[in-house]
Order: structure tokens, then sequence, then C-alpha cells
């Protein structure tokens, strides 16, 4: 019983201490639960804190390296998701070329060497990378050991260090091979750096020129310019001007100099940029000299030059163009035609003008034209002008004036003329002289044995068995003295052409003596008032003679009745022309005077004149526009050949239809010899 009870004692003594484990273990699995709260509490905050991190979590095992949780800006960061990370290891989000780094990073963290690593590059899933700075701590959570990761995404920052780095890299490479000197300034100009070519420049070196202000080297410097410099560098912020830099050989360098003010946080810089201009102003020299001699040769030219736009107006006029139209270079520049030359001239230059702008060649054309000089003809070469692009912009032209070539032309074709007819003059007045000597002297013989008082004459009438007086009343009354007289003037006419006719054939001479030829001009005069013929048919009453005679003797060498006889013709015609055409008030005018070389005569009219077809053939022999009985065609030809032939001097003819005429004589103020006249050609007489 006893045994019984005491088991029974111990049984309950078990029972309570089995009531006190269970009731502690119930206290212990409380408390079990209360932690498991605390850590689920915990996590969730954690979870929390890491989602809302501006950076980059992931937390790896330290043994394996593998992820074992990550936040969401990780996962966008990488472009994995939260899961797909934690199926990842460290080395998974590394390139290959930089793993060992990464890991040796890895190792140095987890030891507690380092806490935050140097830019690492991190793979990105779609194969991009991004560079992140990791900042780590060493967990242990449920008894392992973790490391927690802070990502800091500094790809951008990255990226624009590296385009810093670049952007530095380009900066120092330009200014370093940069043609031109760049100087870096204070605001009081002392230079705090120079590139390379500032050196090669001025010749110092580098430190020479960190002790100089940027304005020691300006040799052109006066307290004027610095303050103009310093005014437009302050209130501009940027100065641009030519100037001289001092060498170290002490040589000057022409500069263009460009200053820029840069505006910087804590103080203001001058970034100074000096070109050479050395070749530039030797190229403006040698322009500036070709233009000068261009110009000069231009103006020198005896042709007119100009250019015009496609308007017409000028741009350029050389100095004989001014001369010609009698006003300056200045006041033509810019103006057309129709401010130069009267109005039909300036409407046929400006049609001239069109058609050379429609083409694309050259043209050459005669003009004649009104200048100073009076009406004169030109032979003008217009071309059209072009810019660097090959458009028309306008037009040149030379014009150079061919009066007197064309005069010495006309000359020339007469004097040919006058060789030729000259020839056959002599031939047909050997021809002539032979028959006309017996008419004339069978002329006269039939004359003296007409006469009444010859006794051979009235010895033949008496064996004749007519008496004299009654041969006379029939001669008489048939007319015979007068067709005589008629026979002897017609004979005498044929005699003086073909002495005329003589004349081309003949060469001058050149014993002349000295003669004034006012006094020559007025015995023409005085021949022509006592001319019967010139009086019979012509009343020269009605024409005044108008005499300009050169105020000194005007000694020429030449022959004076053959001057006498051109001017003699001369007048004769202009008087014949004056009656004839019934000009009212009408008048000659003699002129004599001197020029250089020779000696001038002038006779006008103030007459009808003539065409232009008609006065390029006045001196041919046997041209007339007289009737057959009123002349011969010789006279002016005859005056042509004393004059240019005879005496080398030069005949010329101007007039117009309505006009008048007017004949210039230029005669030599020397003796000529024959063999310089012909072989070694005529003298310059303009």
């Amino acid at each position: 019983m006893q045994d019984c009870d005491k088991t029974k004692e111990q049984l309950l003594e078990e029972l309570a201490r089995a009531r006190q484990r269970i009731g502690v273990l119930e206290a212990a699995e409380a408390e079990r639960e209360r932690i498991r709260d605390a850590v689920r509490m915990s996590e969730a905050r954690f979870r929390a804190i890491t989602e809302q991190c501006p950076l980059g979590i992931l937390v790896a095992d330290t043994e394996t390296r593998r992820f074992v949780m990550a936040n969401a800006k990780a996962s966008a960061m990488l472009g994995y998701t939260e899961d797909e990370l934690l199926d990842l290891r460290v080395e998974s989000i590394h390139p290959p070329q930089t793993l060992p780094m990464t890991l040796r990073e890895f190792e140095s963290m987890i030891s507690g060497v380092t806490k935050q690593s140097q830019p690492l590059p991190v793979l990105c899933k779609d194969g991009s990378l991004r560079y992140v700075i990791v900042n780590c701590t060493l967990l242990e959570i449920g008894g392992q050991n973790r490391i927690l990761g802070f990502f800091t995404d500094i790809t951008e920052l990255k990226r624009a260090e590296e385009s810093l780095r670049e952007s530095e890299e380009r900066y120092r490479l330009l200014v370093e091979n940069a043609g031109d000197a760049i100087f870096l300034a204070d605001e009081t100009g002392r230079l705090l750096d120079v590139n390379p070519e500032a050196q090669n420049q001025t010749g110092f070196s580098r430190e020479e020129l960190l002790a100089f202000n940027i304005l020691d080297l300006d040799m052109n410097q006066t307290p004027e310019s610095l303050s103009s410099f310093v005014s437009a560098f302050r209130s501009q912020g940027k100065a641009f001007f030519e100037t001289r830099h001092r060498r170290k050989d002490g040589s000057a360098l022409p500069v263009e100099l460009r200053a820029v003010r840069l505006d910087l946080t804590d103080r203001m810089l001058m970034l100074g940029i000096a070109r050479d201009i050395t070749s530039r102003k030797k190229t403006e020299a040698e322009l500036i000299r070709q233009k000068k001699l261009l110009r000069s040769l231009i103006d020198s030219t005896p042709d007119a030059v100009y250019v015009k736009d496609a308007q017409g107006r000028y741009l350029l006029v050389n100095q004989e163009a001014a001369r010609r139209v009698g006003k300056p270079v200045e006041d033509i520049l810019g103006q057309s035609d129709s401010a130069v030359f009267p109005p039909e001239q300036a409407a046929a230059i400006r049609e001239y003008d069109q058609l050379v702008l429609a083409g694309s060649a050259t043209n050459t054309i005669e003009e004649q034209l009104t200048t100073m000089d009076g009406s004169r003809a030109f032979l003008t070469t217009k071309g059209p002008l072009f810019d660097e692009s090959g458009q028309k912009v306008g037009l040149f032209g030379f014009s150079r004036d061919i009066t007197e070539r064309n005069r010495v032309t006309e000359t020339m074709v007469q004097t040919e003329k006058m060789a030729s007819v000259g020839g056959l003059a002599a031939g047909m007045a050997h021809e002539i002289n032979n028959p006309l000597g017996g008419i004339m002297q069978s002329a006269q013989v039939l004359a003296m044995r007409l006469r009444p008082d010859a006794p051979a004459n009235l010895a033949a009438a008496g064996r004749a068995g007519c008496p004299m007086e009654a041969l006379q009343a029939y001669f008489e009354d048939r007319q015979l003295p007068q067709l005589l007289d008629d026979v002897r003037e017609s004979a005498k006419r044929a005699a003086a052409i073909v002495s005329n006719m003589i004349e081309f054939s003949e060469v001058g001479s050149s014993a002349w003596l000295p003669i004034d030829l006012n006094v020559v001009a007025e015995k023409s005069i005085e021949l022509c008032e006592q001319d019967y013929n010139l009086l019979e048919r012509y009343d020269l009453k009605h024409i005044a003679i108008i005499r300009e005679y050169d105020t000194q003797e005007l000694n020429v060498p030449c022959s004076a009745n053959q001057m006498q006889q051109v001017l003699f013709n001369l007048l004769r015609n202009a008087a014949q022309a004056l009656i004839e055409a019934q000009t009212p008030e009408p008048a000659i005018t003699l002129r004599t005077r001197k020029e250089e070389k020779c000696a001038v005569i002038e006779v006008e009219d103030n007459g009808p004149g003539m065409d232009e077809a008609t006065r390029k053939r006045i001196f041919e022999p046997f041209f007339t526009t007289k009737g057959p009985d009123k002349g011969t065609g010789l006279g002016l030809s005859v005056s042509y050949f004393i004059v240019v032939n005879r005496h080398y001097g030069t005949i010329t003819v101007q007039a117009a239809p309505g006009g008048g005429t007017r004949f210039v004589i230029r005669l030599p103020l020397e003796r000529i010899a024959p063999a310089q006249g012909l072989a070694g050609g005529r003298p310059d007489l303009a």
C-alpha cells in the first residue's frame, strides 16, 4: 500500500513537473511567436525601406555570391525582375573583361578592407553597360553571412565626365595645334596661358610671355587706342582690330586681334586670338599695286575703256573716256548713256548693249558719236561681263578713235587712185597731144589763109577768079571765122585737160621757196574775182568772203602758183555750190593757222554740203556732180595731187547734207626731199 501511495505521489510530482514544463514550453513558444512576429515586422519594415530607397539594393550570400534579395530600383537599373535577380550571382551582372577586378572588390568588401568600391561597370539584361559605385555592409541573417550592397548609378555622371574629358582633349588639341596665337589673360590683361603658336609668332617662350600683359605686345598702343579698346571690351564684351605685335627680335608682326570676355563665376577672363596677317598684308599690298598699275594702264591708254552693269550704268571709266565726253570720272560713274550722249545716240548705244548682253561673245562695230572733239568715228569692241558664278552682270567696252585712221585710209585709197590714174594720164596725154597739135596747127593755118590782107590769100583768090571781098562776105555769111574760133577754143580746152592729166605723172620738186600762205590765200581770192568764166556765170558780189588769217606770217616751202591753183579750185567750187543752191546769206571763210608740225588752210562755205557717198569720191579723177558743160571732174583731183604728191601734205573734206563743206589743207613747215616723201612715207601732220 505504501508502495502504491508512494508511486502515486511520485506520479503527481512528475505530473506537476510535466505541467511546469508544459507551461515553460508554452511560454517559450509564445516568445518564439513573438520573435517571429518581430522578425516578420522587421523584414516588412526592411522591405519597405529598401523599396523606398533611391539606390539600388542587392543582398548576396558571401559564400555562394548568389543574390538573396533585390529592391525595385536595382531591378529597374539592371532590367531584370526581382525573381530573375534571385537566380543570378554577383559575376552574372558584370562584363567578363572586368570580372577579375569586380571579384577583387567583392572580396575586399567581405573582408572589411573597403566599404566603397571604385566605379564598376554592370551588365544590364539588354546588354548595355551602366556604371555604379557600391557601398557594402556585412550582415548575419539566420546564422548566415550576407553582404548588403547599395548601388549608386553614376552612368550619366561617367558619361558627362568622359564627354568633358573628350571636350577638354579636343580643346587642348585645338589650342595647341591652332594656326592662330591664343592668349588667356585676367581682366587686367596679365597673361595666364598661351598656346605654342603664340610662342612661334612672338619668338618668346611660354615663361617669358606669362610675365607680360597682353597689351605689352601691342606696338600700336597709344593712350587713345588703349582707352578705346578697354571701353569696347568692357561694354560689348569683345573687341576686334588690326595691330602689330612686338616680337622678341624687335620686329613687328601684323596681326588681326580678337578679344572676347569670359564671365566666370568668380572672375572675368580675357581670351585673345591673334592671327598672323603678314601674308594677307603682302597680298593686299600686291593687289593695291596691281590695281594702281592696272588703273595707270587703263588711264594711259588712248582708247576709251569702260564697264557697265546690266542696266547700262557706268561702273568704271578711264580718263580718256571722261575726256571725250567732257566730264570728270566721278560725274560719269553711276550714270547711263542718256546722261552722256545725245538721245538718239544713247538709244542706239543701249540697243547694241542689249544685243551684247544677249550673247556670250565679244562684238566689234564702228560708231559715229558726238564728243568734245565733234563728231568722231570709233571702233568699239564690247563683250559680256561674268561674275564668279558665271552669271552675266554687265559688259565691258574698248573704244578707239579711228577718225584719223579713216582719213588716212581714204588718203591712201585716193593716193592709189592717183598713182594708177597718173600712169594712165601720162600715156593718154602723149597720145592725145599729137592729134591735138595737128588740130590746133591746122586751125591756126586755116585762120591765116582766110585773112583778107594776106598777099598770098589775095593772089590765090585772083587766080581762082573770086574777089577777096566776095570770099569774105561768104565766110561771114557762113560764120566760118566763128567756127574757127570755136575749134581753137575747144582745142585750148582739150590742151588744158591734157596739161592737167600730165600733172598726175610728174614728180614734185623739193626746191620750193618759203611763201606766206596768207598772201597766197589773198591772191587766190583776187584771182577768183577776176576770172571771166566765173564772173560770167556767177555774181561773186553776193557772196561774203570772210578772212580769218593767222596774225603772223605763215611761211611754208611750197609753189605759190600751184597752191593758188588749189585755193582757186576750192573757192570756185564753193561759189558755184552756194549760187546754185540759192543759199541765203552765202559766205565763204578762209582760215590760216599754225600747228605743231604744219600750216593749216581751211576753205569753208555755208552751202548745201554733200552726202557721205559723194564725200568719199570727191577727189576721184573725172568725178563731178556738175553738168558736162560746167566741169571736167579734174579740178579737185589735181588739187589733191598738188597737195599730197607735190607738197607731201594732206587735204581732207568735212561735210554733211545741209551742213556746209569745209576743206582742210595741211602742209609741212619744213622742206621734205622727194625721196623722203615717196619712199620714206608722208610725214605725220596730225
